[in-house]
């Protein structure tokens, strides 16, 4: 999966050591004009696919950098999932305090016994993107960020 003027597009290979080639003409998830998604991360689950991505405009989710939540049986066709928000940027520590990150940027989710665990993401302190431009971060401190996950649909 990749992105292009923020829409996702998927291309296949045979193997790793073959040309990848990309599936169709058109985006495989097209969110709409003036709205971007980027940073997919795609697993299979039973008999379905779920991809999580980050929404840079927040029209998607109703939050500024959160994670849009896809289905998708085949890992072509995509349907926004209920509920659409994957995470926010607000973050719940150990200690109790919560923070809104500037940004989580590409996840990955760790799996345990078949099932979402944990997420890893590249994560940064500070306003994140000013005045919602993608690319212009504004932060005094960046990590990855290990983030137990609470899944109830499986």
């Amino acid at each position: 999966y990749y992105r292009s003027q923020g829409k996702l597009g998927l291309c296949v290979a045979t193997s790793p050591n073959h040309p990848f080639e990309r599936v169709g003409h058109a985006p495989v998830v097209d969110p709409g004009e003036g709205l971007i998604l980027e940073d997919p991360f795609v697993f299979r689950m039973n008999d379905h696919y779920e991809m999580v991505c980050k929404d840079l405009t927040g029209n998607i989710t109703g939050e500024f950098h959160a994670a849009v939540h896809l289905i998708s049986r085949d890992g072509k066709n995509w349907n926004l999932a209920d509920p659409v928000k994957a995470w926010s940027r607000s973050i719940t520590w150990d200690d109790g305090s919560i923070t809104t990150q500037g940004s989580i940027e590409r996840p990955f989710i760790l799996f345990e016994h078949g099932k979402p665990a944990w997420l890893y993401a590249a994560t940064a302190d500070g306003p994140g993107a000013q005045n919602g431009r993608p690319g212009h971060y504004y932060a005094e401190n960046t990590w990855t960020m290990v983030q137990p996950l609470s899944v109830t649909d499986q």
